[in-house]
């Protein structure tokens, strides 16, 4: 059992390791995202939950399965690539066990469990496999196996692969333990006949232009056809200081060189790496929303990129937490449970920072916002 393991394992390292070279945190490693093509050789599908651009900073979006995700990204503390090699320890461990190492009756219990990180291991397992685990399960992101510069070549050094050839993982000279029977490349049988049994509809198109206003339920895809960026720069977008919701604003363009978000100055929140902190509610810490103008009209202060990795509605009420990534304040973990309150207890300051007076941000390039 351990043999095949290995072999999955080998090809999903191998290409977690070539998506971090590129810059890219998998953020969704879980069995339903792992086929098999023709050859019984490993595809990881699904790409949707993907950070691009993180080879130094840190990403915040609350994203991923339960069972399966890193504790750094449930505390909404920061992560990077690290939790790739989280949820390949969970993956180990479920191919070994028959089932996820914390789970619970609920979604909070899943939760829990994974922030207590505590998890039995089969006394059939050998020495090896039970060592591999312990270091890729590990809460404290600094000693992670695969957490340092080295990435994936810190996990390949491990015992457990040291009867593997990496050369000829990467070839794909080694035989995988099953090979599919298929009769063609169209064969489906292999699919739950639930979805295959499925007549395919087409979206209804009435050949009617899409009004500007229907269009906005579509922005902060992943995906932004050109003509829609060309709208942007000639419409952008701001903040009207009286609500969270965003509005258009329809007169000309801001006063910076590429679209940015206008609108009243925001009073400084938390921020760790740069980044605001979670969304506050009662009993997490304070809560600040835009205040006042201190700026002209149509001033830029919030630029596109600050929204990455951002949700825009607080979840609590009506209040708003700003993005201030331009602030350099100090980092403020927010307790969002007792667990996680205990879990840095030691990194957390005792008072939150002292609001500031507004200070609009500087007019720096913008980047096309997207929404993770």
């Amino acid at each position: 059992m351990e043999d095949q393991a290995i072999f999955y394992l080998s090809e999903i390292i191998l290409a977690i390791g070539h998506l971090h070279k590129m810059g890219i945190v998998y953020r969704d490693l879980k069995p339903e995202n792992i086929l098999l093509d023709t050859e019984g050789h490993v595809k990881l599908t699904d790409f949707g939950l993907s950070k691009e651009r993180v080879d130094r900073d840190l990403t915040h979006t609350f994203c991923g399965t339960i069972e399966y995700m890193a504790p750094e990204i449930l505390l909404r503390q920061g992560h990077g690539k690290a939790v790739d090699w989280w949820s390949l320890g969970t993956l180990m461990y479920d191919m070994l066990s028959g089932g996820p190492p914390f789970s619970g009756e609920d979604r909070k219990k899943t939760m829990e469990s994974v922030l207590r990180g505590r998890f039995t291991l089969a006394p059939y397992l050998t020495r090896e496999a039970k060592d591999l685990l312990k270091g890729l399960l590990k809460k404290s992101v600094s000693e992670r196996l695969g957490s340092g510069p080295t990435d994936a070549e810190e996990i390949k050094r491990h015992p457990f692969f040291q009867a593997v050839n990496w050369d000829q993982v990467y070839a794909r000279q080694l035989e995988p333990p099953f090979k599919p029977s298929l009769t063609s490349e169209t064969d489906v049988s292999r699919f739950d006949p639930q979805f295959t049994n499925e007549n395919p509809v087409e979206s209804p198109d009435d050949g009617v232009p899409i009004s500007a206003s229907e269009c906005d339920v579509f922005d902060g895809f992943t995906y932004v056809d050109p003509k829609v960026h060309i709208s942007m720069v000639r419409d952008p977008w701001a903040f009207d200081g009286s609500s969270n919701i965003r509005r258009r604003r329809r007169s000309g363009v801001s006063s910076g060189s590429s679209p940015a978000y206008t609108g009243n100055s925001a009073m400084p929140v938390p921020t760790i790496h740069g980044v605001p902190a979670p969304h506050f509610g009662s009993g997490m810490g304070p809560n600040y929303a835009l205040q006042g103008s201190s700026g002209g009209p149509g001033q830029p202060f919030v630029f596109a990129e600050d929204f990455e990795d951002m949700e825009l509605g607080s979840g609590h009420g009506d209040q708003v937490v700003s993005p201030t990534s331009a602030f350099p304040t100090q980092p403020f973990p927010v307790p969002q449970n007792r667990l996680s309150r205990d879990f840095f207890a030691s990194s957390r300051p005792r008072n939150p920072p002292t609001p500031r007076q507004p200070i609009p941000h500087p007019p720096f390039a913008a980047s096309t916002y997207h929404r993770h």
